[in-house]
């Protein structure tokens, strides 16, 4: 099941297309219970999207997760992101 959470095209597309689309229910009701905003919700999600789309480019699997991933992530990708 998708939840209904508004996002663009290309983050929804990234995220559901992902290997971590059958996250995305969990992830969604973590949220849902820290009564976070429709607005937050949508940019978490959309950053995990962002996310998600880097891992696939990467080829890097859940299982392969770790601090020096998202450090990658953070440091290497999104300074000088054109996605």
């Amino acid at each position: 099941m998708k939840p209904n959470i508004p996002l663009q095209v290309n983050p929804k597309t990234w995220l559901f297309n992902s290997s971590l689309s059958p996250y995305l229910n969990s992830f969604n009701s973590y949220l849902q219970s820290g009564r976070y905003t429709i607005n937050t919700t949508k940019r978490y999600v959309a950053c995990i999207a962002h996310f998600a789309y880097w891992m696939d480019q990467n080829k890097l699997k859940v299982q392969a997760l770790d601090e020096c991933a998202v450090e990658e992530f953070l440091t290497d990708h999104l300074p000088f992101c054109n996605c």
